[in-house]
């Protein structure tokens, strides 16, 4: 995705393995998205935003709030968006459709082709309403503290999401309120709200109505890491924030960071970053 008017304090840009992704604050912005890429554009605004896509006759200039558009790959397009709220952009280095096929037809059933997807204009999805706005507010509050796998774990989810809508397109396949990204979407949530909460894998099942057994592995396929491993990343990352931008006392900082006492989250920060929360702290300074 190139962006030509772009600046850095526009929001956050993160390039990763295969996919772009872009938060971004209210304003006005120019994109230009390639040929080869698809684009996904989450907007987050509570009140209707001005868009514009050149070449687009189903584009239109009114952009809902909590809708998205999807265009596939196939045509450069240029888009010009005015907003009142932060939005997410998202550009794929390859088609997702090709790595997107419905499960082999049972013998009663009639085997549905695939074709190209067509482009979304201003759709309504709340699941990926609820992953954009998780990625924003965890960028906005932890800043550059979200980590290279935190990011590609959005971006699965944002590919899994979309996986489903495409797949509604072409076959038929109708993505439910309880989907697999909604649920995960539940249980990122809960997390974020309650991590000075014992979070065992048994309750984050429950939040995600699911058996623990199959959280474990949907959350590890949809995320890249176990569940156990995200509350810690997330415990840390909230931790390192306190660190650098308060003077509290470590004790505090591993309560409210969910760590079970200052030297368990000595441990943790040694063993996973290689580094003790006083040296990160002073580091800050």
């Amino acid at each position: 995705m190139i962006e030509p008017d772009a600046h850095r304090e526009d929001g956050f840009h993160h390039v990763g393995d295969g996919y772009r992704l872009v938060a971004r604050r209210p304003g006005a912005h120019r994109m230009r998205v390639p040929k080869d890429d698809d684009f996904l554009d989450v907007h987050l605004g509570k009140s209707t935003a001005s868009y514009a896509i050149s070449g687009s006759e189903m584009g239109g200039e009114i952009a809902p709030p909590s809708t998205f558009v999807f265009l596939p790959a196939g045509n450069e397009q240029e888009i010009l968006a005015t907003r009142s709220g932060w939005s997410v952009q998202m550009t794929f280095a390859t088609a997702i459709l090709a790595q997107s096929r419905p499960r082999p037809a049972l013998p009663s059933e009639k085997v549905i082709g695939l074709s190209k997807p067509k482009a979304t204009y201003h759709a309504e999805d709340p699941a990926l309403v609820g992953i954009a706005q998780t990625l924003v507010n965890s960028w906005t509050n932890g800043m550059t503290l979200l980590s290279e796998r935190q990011l590609d774990a959005f971006a699965s989810l944002f590919r899994l999401r979309v996986k489903y809508l495409l797949l509604s397109q072409v076959s038929g396949f109708q993505p439910q309120a309880n989907a697999t990204a909604t649920r995960i979407q539940d249980v990122l949530d809960y997390v974020e709200c309650n991590l000075a909460d014992p979070l065992p894998l048994d309750k984050l099942a429950e939040i995600a109505n699911l058996s623990t057994y199959h959280f474990a592995r949907v959350f590890r396929t949809a995320m890249g890491r176990s569940p156990h491993q995200y509350v810690v990343e997330r415990r840390l990352a909230v931790a390192k924030r306190r660190l650098s931008q308060s003077d509290e006392p470590l004790a505090a900082i591993a309560h409210v960071s969910g760590f079970s006492s200052q030297s368990h989250m000595t441990d943790t920060f040694k063993k996973i970053l290689d580094v003790t929360p006083g040296v990160v702290r002073k580091n800050s300074n």
